[in-house]
């Protein structure tokens, strides 16, 4: 079939599949196609007297062929990514995307320079911001579209296996209670597979993963509150950090006074748990660096060789993938590539990968479709265009937050070769682009100013529509 030889969600398959086009195709191609041929065989004799019968009957193949065609049967694979584009653009209307340009490879400036510093109209002072790279381990969305989706959006894959058990183990290595299953975070079951927590928690127990934690590693759940409660009752000081509060209390209270403050079964990691989690650290990144658009640990094990570092491993899935991937997977694989150079240290070539993360969000490419779509049959107002500016065009706190530490590799050369390539729609100009990089990268950057002058630029571009 057309879907087999591409790598398309299910979602993208049910767009692909669904419509009067695939039912015509299903239902009547095959069959009709072998009656026209006997059709012409039996007719072939006596051809003039038959061709207006002959004609009739091509009549419902050439419907078929017309709503095949529409629905992208005969299309290559970026055409029909393009549909899917346009069928999701209809469907959520303001649905944040993360459309992206073409394949990038990084290439050195042997050059260094020095920021002039020079004052804008957006300038104020560094805003204190978050990084973007997520690091908790409690329930999180893992949607890209930033917006509200409901469980049932979400299609349950079957146990994750390895991945599952790794995920699991990093979100307990601190000593827990086993909780009843509504309790557990929701990805465990539809990331990793896991449709009973409570059950998958006690199989792991049983096969040695996870052991009865001491007395006094369940101190280490409480909160400093509950600790110095304890340490009040046994006369003790209650100054400290809470490792200090957790030493004192070792040293002045006995297990029965423990256990009886917390008297449920507390679970913690065994060796053989901990053995586990520190060979398969791999899954655990892939796991909190979503925002990657990597998040096949399958592909991860198919392309890793043994020994190989985590981080080649990732660059050369990277690069792989931006050859193929969907326009909106590719900004999210240029940060991956930013993520994997700073941490090699290799800061110029991060330097121009991360420029060309904030060329993409600050020249509004994920609107792309949407304008296209408007221009095509003027599905949107000019109006709700410029209301939906945040959806398009952003300027991610925790990148700009990274931009003084570039502060001696800049180099203004890097912004005019960044401006020769080309994007589907330019928002912002050269020379804006340029201030706002060079304000973030000496630390004064007000983000709603820039923001403002950014909503300026886009609006001219609509009424120039």
């Amino acid at each position: 079939m057309f879907l087999e030889n591409a790598e398309f969600t299910q979602d993208e398959k049910k767009i692909l599949k669904a419509g009067i086009g695939t039912i015509l195709w299903k239902i009547i191609f095959w069959p009709f196609l072998i009656f026209e041929l006997l059709l012409f065989i039996g007719c072939s004799s006596d051809w003039a007297s038959n061709i207006g019968v002959f004609i009739f009957c091509m009549i419902p193949f050439l419907v078929v062929a017309y709503f095949a065609f529409r629905k992208q049967w005969f299309w290559k694979e970026e055409k029909q990514r393009e549909y899917i584009a346009k069928v999701k653009t209809r469907q959520a209307r303001y649905r944040r995307s993360t459309v992206n340009p073409p394949p990038y490879k990084a290439t050195p400036y042997a050059t260094s320079d020095t920021v002039k510093e020079q004052k804008h109209p957006f300038v104020e002072t560094a805003v204190e911001t978050v990084q973007p790279m997520h690091d908790s381990k409690v329930e999180y969305d893992v949607t890209s579209d930033h917006t509200e989706r409901a469980d049932s959006d979400y299609e349950i894959p079957p146990l994750q296996g390895e991945y599952a058990k790794t995920i699991f183990l990093w979100a307990h290595d601190k000593p827990a209670p086993i909780k009843p299953a509504s309790q557990y975070a929701r990805y465990f079951l539809f990331e990793c597979g896991i449709r009973d927590c409570n059950k998958y928690h006690k199989q792991l127990i049983d096969e040695g993963y996870f052991e009865e934690a001491a007395a006094t590693d369940k101190l280490k759940m409480l909160t400093v509150a509950d600790l110095k409660v304890m340490l009040k009752e046994k006369g003790q000081s209650v100054t400290g950090k809470k490792e200090e509060l957790i030493s004192r209390l070792i040293h002045s209270a006995d297990s029965d006074y423990i256990n009886s403050k917390i008297p449920e079964q507390i679970y913690k990691l065994s060796a053989k748990g901990e053995e586990t989690l520190a060979n398969n650290n791999h899954y655990v990144m892939l796991h909190k660096n979503k925002n990657w658009g990597i998040t096949d640990w399958k592909e991860y094990d198919r392309e890793a060789k043994s020994g190989e570092d985590f981080w080649d491993v990732m660059w050369r899935i990277s690069n792989k993938k931006l050859d193929k991937a969907a326009d909106w997977e590719k900004r999210n694989l240029f940060y991956c590539m930013y993520t994997i150079l700073r941490g090699k240290g290799n800061m110029s070539d991060a330097l121009e990968i991360l420029l060309k993360v904030f060329y993409l969000d600050l020249n509004g490419t994920t609107s792309a479709k949407t304008f296209e779509l408007y221009k095509e049959s003027k599905v949107f107002t000019k109006d709700y265009l410029k209301d939906v500016f945040n959806a398009y065009v952003m300027i991610a706190p925790g990148l700009v937050k990274d931009l003084p530490d570039f502060k001696n590799v800049y180099d203004a050369d890097m912004i005019t070769v960044l401006y020769a390539w080309k994007l589907p729609m330019y928002i912002c100009p050269k020379e804006l682009f340029q201030q706002i990089i060079e304000a973030g990268i000496n630390g004064t950057l007000d983000i709603e100013k820039a923001l403002g002058l950014l909503q300026i630029e886009y609006n001219k571009m609509v009424d120039r529509l």
